[in-house]
């Protein structure tokens, strides 16, 4: 069984807080510079993530923009689960 993981993608120094504070509950976690960073993630393996942490003030798209692109990148067929 593999450890659950996150996308964190945040100002630098709260990504690596939050970072520290989801590892301890033993979470994978991988940071990202930017929306277009996770997006390229998510679409290698739109499973790589059980949770997404975003900031709502990000460079190129906000978070809120973010969230209903990785909601449109989720599988319809019902094979994933629909975490998003």
């Amino acid at each position: 069984m593999t450890a659950p993981s996150a996308i964190i993608t945040r100002h630098h120094q709260v990504s690596q807080f939050a970072s520290r504070l989801i590892g301890d509950l033993a979470f994978v976690t991988q940071r990202t510079a930017d929306a277009f960073e996770a997006i390229a993630i998510l679409e290698m393996d739109h499973d790589i993530a059980d949770i997404i942490i975003l900031d709502v003030v990000m460079r190129g798209m906000n978070g809120i923009e973010l969230g209903k692109k990785i909601r449109t990148m989720a599988p319809q067929d019902g094979s994933a689960n629909q975490r998003f």
